[in-house]
């Protein structure tokens, strides 16, 4: 029976009288930052978006800042534009969320009354069937549209003055503008996402109310060209049409977020459970671990997310490692990043569709260089990840399914590494695969690792 483990990391639970308590990434500098952007634009209104990859964690950081923000009396309103992005037409859900943090139902009651008006000019068709009607329908119906133009601009202009005025509504103490955030944009159908931009743009763009966006930028731009059925058109420049402000999140300090991580998964306890267990074939690798896992990550730009479930796999995998097997976390981390990173590589491997410089070579395309190649002959960063690779490699070589590879991995019979090496430094990987053979580890082949991750062998 598996011991009880952490699944993932849990949502952050902000403590709103102080919610960048605990902010080990040291985001609360960013708050300060935009708190004194949306000052500065109050007065005029603005749309701030706040750019990130998917999985670098902007919801979790807007929900502390927006906490902040309260705690400093600012109005604000979070919005999951993905949990409405059913229905056709967003205005009504934004106009819903105003209305429950302002309130004011008198001042609200002309908002309403203008809004009923510009859904029904919204909704005329003015495109109708022109079969069979005689030039003086045609005139009629021209003029007609001319008419409800006039109407619709009418209604767009009563609406933003009766919006205008409610949103200016605020308590005499406070004078501080609304802060409306509009979370999950890029994960929305297209024709909703385009639908709120257009909403925010032509109909929200008033003063004394800020619009912030944490978007995925790239997967919005998708959206766009899915909503238009092109991908020629340049959603690039047609977004910033929408957006006054662009924020990029920096990226996070992996070191601390490793160690985020490892605190959460038990990692720290890892090799003493194994000692304990008689495991013979435990060496303290924590420090080549770290460099290893945390500069794959950072090189590789990993987001927060992918970082998150890596861990958790790795941990699964290497709790029921018995007396007899290797027990490498770097070489168990560098094999759940291929699964999880490196698919078609990963299943190369299982399937041992490679010779062993083939390996090498696949190795060599999807590693960042940084980790492969340096002139610091001891330098550690280099020496954890090319330990683990060497290991995989020895093991590699161990499988029944194929024929094994004489003469190419060092042995008693052959000193050297027969392989060519276009990065990778081979001496290091020499100097590793050495250690391999000499630490009796016969007994573990790379489908004993494969089937692990796999959870095929997982009790």
């Amino acid at each position: 029976m598996l011991e009880a483990l952490p699944n993932r990391l849990p949502d952050y639970e902000i403590d709103d009288s102080n919610p960048f308590k605990g902010d080990r990434l040291n985001r609360s500098q960013y708050a300060h930052i935009l708190t004194d952007l949306i000052e500065a634009y109050s007065n005029t209104g603005c749309v701030l978006s706040i750019n990130g990859e998917w999985g670098t964690g902007k919801t979790t950081f807007v929900k502390m800042w927006q906490s902040y923000l309260e705690m400093n009396h600012y109005r604000t309103i979070y919005f999951n534009a993905w949990e409405t992005d059913y229905i056709d037409d967003p205005l009504i859900a934004l106009l819903g969320e105003l209305k429950v943090i302002i309130g004011n139902d008198d001042s609200f009651r002309e908002v309403f009354n203008s809004v009923g008006r510009v859904l029904l000019a919204m909704g005329k068709s003015l495109a109708k069937n022109k079969f069979g009607v005689n030039v003086d329908d045609i005139a009629n119906e021209l003029m007609n549209q001319i008419n409800e133009y006039s109407k619709q601009k009418a209604s767009f202009h009563d609406f933003k003055e009766a919006l205008k005025k409610y949103v200016s509504y605020v308590k005499e103490d406070e004078k501080l503008p609304v802060v409306f955030i509009i979370d999950e944009l890029d994960r929305c159908n297209p024709h909703f996402a385009v639908k709120v931009l257009e909403r925010v743009k032509h109909l929200f763009d008033i003063p004394n109310i800020i619009f912030v966006l944490p978007i995925n930028k790239n997967q919005l731009e998708f959206s766009i060209q899915g909503f238009y059925g092109s991908e020629k058109i340049d959603a690039a420049n047609y977004l910033r049409r929408f957006i006054d402000i662009e924020f990029e999140l920096p990226a996070p300090d992996y070191d601390v977020f490793f160690q985020i991580l490892s605190e959460h998964y038990r990692f720290a306890d890892f090799y003493q459970d194994k000692i304990k267990k008689g495991n013979n074939h435990v060496r303290d690798g924590s420090d080549l671990f770290k460099c290893m896992a945390v500069n794959l990550c950072k090189y590789k730009q990993l987001d927060l997310r992918t970082m998150d479930k890596l861990f958790s796999l790795s941990r699964l995998v290497v709790t029921e490692i018995n007396g007899s097997e290797v027990a490498d976390l770097d070489l168990y981390f560098l094999l759940c990043y291929l699964k999880v990173c490196e698919n078609s590589l990963y299943r190369d491997i299982k399937r041992h569709k490679m010779k062993l410089q083939q390996l090498l070579e696949r190795i060599e395309e999807v590693i960042p260089r940084q980790l492969l190649a340096s002139d610091d002959k001891y330098s550690i960063d280099h020496h954890s990840f090319l330990y683990a690779f060497a290991l995989m490699l020895y093991f590699y070589n161990q499988s029944d399914s194929i024929v094994y590879e004489e003469n190419v991995l060092p042995s008693s019979n052959n000193p050297v590494v027969n392989l060519t090496c276009s990065v990778i430094d081979k001496d290091k990987l020499e100097e590793g695969l050495k250690y391999a053979t000499t630490r009796m580890l016969y007994l573990t082949k790379i489908s004993d690792i494969t089937d692990k991750i796999d959870l095929l062998r997982i009790r």
